[in-house]
């Protein structure tokens, strides 16, 4: 479904409004264990709803909040600040 949502917004020429499709597919990814891969995707996803937040879906708070608990999570503490002070 993530892939089919992707795809949509791609072909309706609105490629920000990704940010939030990629905010779920970061809470799969870590929800399966693949860590490492649940944090790029959430960093992909944070920086495209800096750039454009007129989509529809989560917040950049609600992004900043998910790569925070992300990030603390696997010990990277001061990068997690970052994302809460934020």
């Amino acid at each position: 479904m993530l892939d089919a949502g992707e795809s949509y917004v791609r072909g309706i020429g609105r490629p920000g409004w990704r940010a939030g499709l990629l905010y779920y597919r970061a809470q799969v990814l870590w929800a399966l264990g693949q860590r490492a891969q649940a944090i790029g995707v959430a960093e992909e996803g944070l920086s495209l709803e800096q750039r454009d937040a007129s989509g529809p879906g989560s917040t950049l708070a609600a992004h900043r909040w998910s790569l925070g608990a992300m990030l603390r999570q696997v010990g990277r503490y001061d990068d997690a600040r970052v994302q809460y002070q934020a």
